[in-house]
C-alpha cells in the first residue's frame, strides 16, 4: 500500500455560470465556495447515435482494406490521437510462415487523418503484438512488441518482438529484447515459443517505470491441435527507466495452483491460456493489480473422460508491493462463475464414472471456467470502487462455459465481487470477444459497447445504455446507427474534438470505418489530459470529479484486453446538465493526491503533476 499525500491547487479555472458550451443546463445553483456551478438534467439521446464519416476523415479503402485489431496512440505527441492497426490473423492456430504489416494513421488535428505507416518505422515491423507506453520517461509512447507462436529457428517470424523506441516524432527504431525474453516451448519435433496475445506495461512497484506483463497463450501448427496444451508462465519483466528491462517472471507466485484444494491437477505445474490482461486497483490501495482472463474452451480436456484441468479460470493478481503478488480470483469471485450461458443452466460438479478409467473417475467441483477474452475495468455504478466486465465466448452445449460476466465489486473491506451479468439486463450472445465500458451520451453514466465472432445475423454491434438505476439496456441497430458486423475490435477516440467519444470500427477482410458520435454534444462534458513525474504518461493515475448524479471515477491503465484495443490516454467524462466539474482530484502513480477543485465544463485540460491545470480546448 502507498502512502498517499495531497497537494492542493484548488481553482476555478474560468467563470462557471449560465449554460457555455452544449447541454441544457439550467437547474439549481450549486454553492462550491469558489464559483457557481448550475445543475440540469441530461439529456436523452437522439437516434441515430453514430453516423459514418470515413472519407472526410480520410480514411478510405486503399488505406485500410483488412486491418484489424485498432488502438489509439498519440505517436508523434501533438496532443492528438492517432490510429493504429494490425490484420487479424487467425491467433488460435496460425500457420508460419506469416507477417503482421501495421498501418498508422496520423490525425492531422482537424478531423482528418493521414497515412503515417512508413515514416513511423512500424509498416513492416511484423510484430503481432504492439503496446504503447513510455518505456523510458522522455514524454512520448514507446512500444513493446510481442510474436504469436512461430518456430523458435524462424528468426523472421520474430522481427517485431521485444522493444520499439519512440524519437518524439512518431518514428520508432527496433532496439530488440532489451532484456525481455521469448518463452520457449515443446511444439512436436521441434521448438516454438508462446503466443503473445495479450500484455499490459504497469508501473507495478512505484519506482516510476513501465514494467511488462506479458501473457502467455498456446501454439498449434494447424495440423496438430495442440491447442488445449496449457503454455508456460505468464512472464514479468521489471522496468529499468531506459527502456530496459530485467526478467523477473520467478516473482509471480507458482503458477496459479488450481482451485477448490485439487493438488493433482496437471494446472498445478503448468500456467493458464492468457487471452486479455485488464490493470486496475480494484482495492484502492494505491497501486495497481492485474486480472488476466485465461482461455480454455470450458470443457474437461479435449476427451470426455479427462478431467477438467482448470486452466480457463481467471486470476486476479492483488499487488502487494515491491513486486510481489498474490492470486486473489478465487477468493474474490472472479476466477470463474458457475452459472452456464445465458442462465439456462446452473453449472453441477462434473463426474467422471465407470465408464471412464479408473484414474480419472470421481467428481470434480465446479465452476470450471470458460472461453474469456477481453477484460476491463471500471466503475461503471459511480460508487468509487472499479467494477470488472469480461467477455467471453460460451457456447450453448457446454454448461461449463462462462458467458460474458459482468462483476460488481462490493468495496470495502474486502473488495468482493458478485456477477451480475442477468441481474443487470446483458443478453445473452455466444460468441463477445470485445467489451468497453463508454460514456456515449455523456450522461454521466458508462454505457456496455460489445463485439460478436461468430455468426454474421446475430454479430451486430452490441450497445448497451446506463440507466440511472445502473442498469443496461440494449439499443437497436437503428438507434446505433451502425449496421456492421464482424467486428474484429474497436477505437474509440475524439477524432473531431468535440468532447464525446467517436468510434472507430475494424474488420479483418473490408475497410475500417470511422463512425461520429452525434448524441455526446447534448450534454456537458470535460477531459483531462495527465503528465506525471514519473511514468511521464501517467499510468496508473486515477482522477475523481464530483458532478449532481454523483461522483466518477477513470484510471489511466495504458493498453488492455484481447490484442490491447487501447483507449485513449485523456480521460473524458459526461456531466449531464452540469455545467461544471467538482472537487476534481489526481491521485498520482507515486500516491500524490493532488486537490484540483473546480473547473468548468466543455473543455480540455491539461494537468501537469504538482502544477496548475491549463485549459487546452474548449468543445
Amino acid at each position: 500500500m502507498k502512502w498517499f499525500f495531497v497537494v492542493s491547487l484548488a481553482a476555478c479555472l474560468i467563470g462557471c455560470d449560465g449554460d457555455d458550451g452544449g447541454g441544457n443546463g439550467g437547474g439549481d445553483d450549486t454553492d462550491t465556495g469558489s464559483l457557481e456551478c448550475d445543475e440540469g438534467d441530461a439529456t436523452g439521446p437522439e437516434v441515430p447515435y453514430f453516423t459514418e464519416v470515413t472519407g472526410e476523415a480520410g480514411l478510405g479503402e486503399e488505406v485500410t482494406m483488412g486491418f484489424g485489431r485498432p488502438m489509439v496512440v498519440d505517436v508523434d505527441n501533438d496532443g492528438y490521437d492517432d490510429l493504429l492497426a494490425t490484420p487479424a490473423h487467425d491467433g488460435a492456430h496460425p500457420v508460419p510462415p506469416h507477417s503482421y504489416d501495421w498501418l498508422v494513421m496520423r490525425n492531422n488535428g482537424d478531423g482528418s487523418f493521414t497515412d503515417f505507416s512508413q515514416q513511423s518505422g512500424l509498416a513492416d515491423a511484423n510484430a503481432g503484438l504492439l503496446v504503447f507506453g513510455d518505456l523510458d520517461n522522455d514524454g512520448d509512447q514507446d512500444a513493446y512488441g510481442g510474436v504469436i507462436a512461430v518456430d523458435v529457428d524462424d528468426n523472421s517470424a520474430q522481427d517485431g518482438w521485444g522493444v520499439w523506441i519512440n524519437d518524439g516524432s512518431g518514428q520508432f527504431t527496433h532496439e530488440g529484447a532489451n532484456g525481455t525474453k521469448l518463452l520457449e516451448l515443446s511444439c512436436g519435433d521441434y521448438t516454438c515459443v508462446a503466443s503473445q496475445i495479450a500484455a499490459s506495461l504497469v508501473d507495478f512497484d512505484g519506482d516510476g517505470n513501465l514494467d511488462i506483463y506479458s501473457g502467455s497463450w498456446q501454439w498449434s501448427d494447424g495440423v496438430t491441435d495442440t491447442r488445449y496444451t496449457p503454455p508456460g508462465r505468464d512472464q514479468l519483466f521489471q522496468g529499468n527507466g531506459d527502456g530496459t528491462f530485467s526478467d523477473i517472471s520467478t516473482q509471480l507466485p507458482n503458477h496459479n495452483p488450481p482451485p477448490n484444494g485439487i493438488t493433482d491437477s496437471v494446472s498445478a505445474s503448468f500456467g493458464r491460456s492468457t487471452m486479455g490482461t485488464a490493470p486496475g486497483d480494484y482495492d484502492n490501495d494505491g497501486d495497481m493489480d492485474l486480472f488476466v482472463a485465461n482461455y480454455g474452451a470450458g470443457r474437461p480436456g479435449l476427451g470426455i473422460c479427462q478431467p477438467p484441468m482448470y486452466w480457463d479460470q481467471n486470476l486476479l493478481w492483488r499487488n502487494d508491493g515491491d513486486m510481489s503478488f498474490t492470486s486473489v480470483g478465487d477468493d474474490l469471485g472472479v476466477a470463474a462463475t458457475s452459472r452456464g450461458p445465458s442462465g439456462i443452466a446452473e453449472e453441477e460438479p462434473l463426474v467422471m464414472g465407470s465408464d471412464c478409467p479408473a484414474d480419472v473417475q470421481g467428481t470434480y467441483p465446479s465452476p470450471i471456467g470458460g472461453n474469456h477474452f477481453t477484460p476491463v475495468f471500471g466503475d461503471f455504478d459511480n460508487d468509487g470502487d472499479l467494477d470488472l466486465v469480461v467477455g467471453s465466448i460460451a457456447h450453448p452445449d457446454y454448461v461449463q462455459a462462462d458467458p460474458t460476466l459482468l462483476f460488481v465489486n462490493q468495496g470495502a473491506p474486502d473488495y468482493h465481487f458478485t456477477e451480475e451479468s442477468l441481474e443487470r439486463g446483458l443478453v445473452y450472445r455466444e460468441d463477445e470477444k470485445h467489451v468497453y465500458f463508454v460514456d456515449i451520451d455523456n450522461d454521466g453514466l458508462q454505457d456496455l459497447i460489445t463485439t460478436g465472432l461468430r455468426d454474421e445475423s446475430e454479430n451486430e454491434l452490441r450497445m448497451y445504455l446506463q440507466t440511472p438505476d445502473h442498469q443496461f439496456e440494449l439499443q437497436t441497430v437503428a438507434e446505433i446507427g451502425v449496421d456492421d458486423s464482424w467486428q474484429e475490435g474497436l477505437a474509440w477516440l475524439d477524432y473531431d474534438n468535440d468532447g464525446d467519444l467517436d468510434l472507430y470500427l475494424a474488420e479483418e477482410d473490408v475497410p475500417s470505418r470511422m463512425l461520429r458520435n452525434e448524441v455526446g454534444q447534448a450534454n456537458h462534458r470535460v477531459a483531462f489530459r495527465l503528465q506525471a513525474d514519473a511514468p511521464r504518461d501517467a499510468t496508473g493515475a486515477r482522477v475523481t470529479i464530483s458532478y449532481s448524479g454523483g461522483e466518477q471515477l477513470r484510471e489511466n491503465t495504458g493498453p488492455h484486453g484481447h490484442y490491447n484495443p487501447q483507449l485513449p490516454r485523456t480521460l473524458y467524462f459526461g456531466l449531464g446538465g452540469d455545467t461544471c466539474a467538482l472537487d476534481v482530484r489526481v491521485r498520482w502513480p507515486d500516491g500524490t493526491v493532488q486537490e484540483v477543485g473546480d473547473v468548468a465544463a466543455d473543455r480540455l485540460y491539461l494537468i501537469v503533476q504538482g502544477q496548475e491545470p491549463e485549459e487546452l480546448e474548449a468543445f
